[in-house]
């Protein structure tokens, strides 16, 4: 069990520089320098701590941890190793490092456009573009394993030569509706009732990952389908959602993430909404765990994965 977070300059003095996280690090596993793992991380948090100005590779080796969490698991002093590494990243951006790593492109990106890439924010919706029409929930079909719909991930008119060949799996397709049980729901799923519909039960946070590359449109879209299907009240938020703010807490900008949390939520309760789900485990994370803390209170939402909300209804047999 971890202990409570007790500051930077405590814990990394408490760090017993043991080795028991190194043999759980991914980046340790793949880069194999003792800098590249917990143990020489914590090493340079220790020299930070003491407000000594780290080189751009001790700041480079802070950012490359992917913030998984298992050194924290294993720590035999009950480290919260992920705690240290938010403050050792929160003190590097303040003294400069998002601009010589160079880290500052995403920040500028995420501050301009509220999304990672730094695409305009109707360009979340650019996933809906080749979404067909979708038939009826189960409950309301005659035949609903002879049912289906079939849509394909939208590419900008910039695509490059990779994203038209990552169209070979951007396209998931069923049988085609063929009786009158068979109906389409709505003539026009990127309408109004997709997306910043008030009073709907669930809202559909997609992501800035999903909503904007085209590699992930089909995870959208199959998500879309599996709402429809399942006869759930859903909308999205549509261009109003901003970025779930997991690459400012990355970036070490707690502040910045607690500003896009205030409004996400907002966005969210001013629709009516009782839960948030999203494809996105990052989203996901932040929504369910960061959020409440970042705010200071509880988001009176229930935050649920996809998966977890499909458990739930492959029991019921709602899909």
């Amino acid at each position: 069990m971890t202990a409570p977070y007790t500051g930077l300059d405590q814990e990394t003095r408490i760090c017993a520089h043991c080795g028991y996280c190194q043999a759980v690090c991914p980046v340790y596993d793949a880069l194999g320098w003792e800098s590249s793992g917990p143990r020489g991380r914590m090493t340079a948090a220790h020299s930070i701590a003491g407000r000594k100005p780290a080189d751009a590779q001790a700041s480079r080796r802070i950012y490359e941890c992917t913030l998984c969490g298992a050194c924290r698991e294993v720590c035999p002093t009950r480290i919260d190793t992920v705690a240290a590494w938010l403050e050792t990243r929160k003190r590097l951006a303040e003294a400069g490092a998002l601009e010589e790593l160079p880290l500052g492109r995403l920040r500028d990106n995420l501050a301009a456009t509220h999304n990672v890439t730094g695409d305009a924010p109707e360009n979340r919706l650019l996933w809906q573009e080749n979404l067909e029409p979708i038939v009826k929930p189960v409950s309301e079909r005659k035949h609903p394993e002879r049912s289906g719909a079939s849509f394909c991930g939208a590419q900008s008119k910039d695509a490059t030569l990779h994203d038209a060949r990552s169209a070979s799996f951007d396209c998931v397709r069923h049988t085609t509706p063929n009786s009158a049980q068979d109906a389409p729901l709505r003539s026009e799923p990127s309408d109004l009732a997709l997306n910043g519909r008030r009073g709907a039960a669930i809202i559909y946070f997609v992501g800035c990952v999903t909503g904007l590359y085209p590699q992930g449109h089909p995870i959208a879209q199959a998500m879309t389908e599996l709402l429809t299907r399942a006869g759930a009240d859903s909308t999205t938020l549509g261009d109003e959602e901003s970025c779930c703010g997991f690459p400012y807490l990355g970036l070490g900008l707690p502040a910045e993430a607690a500003q896009v949390a205030a409004h996400n939520v907002a966005a969210a309760i001013a629709l009516g909404a009782q839960k948030i789900v999203t494809t996105c485990p990052s989203c996901y994370h932040v929504w369910r765990d960061v959020y409440p803390e970042l705010l200071g209170e509880p988001l009176n939402l229930e935050v649920l994965h996809a998966s977890e909300l499909l458990a739930r209804w492959v029991t019921s047999g709602a899909i």
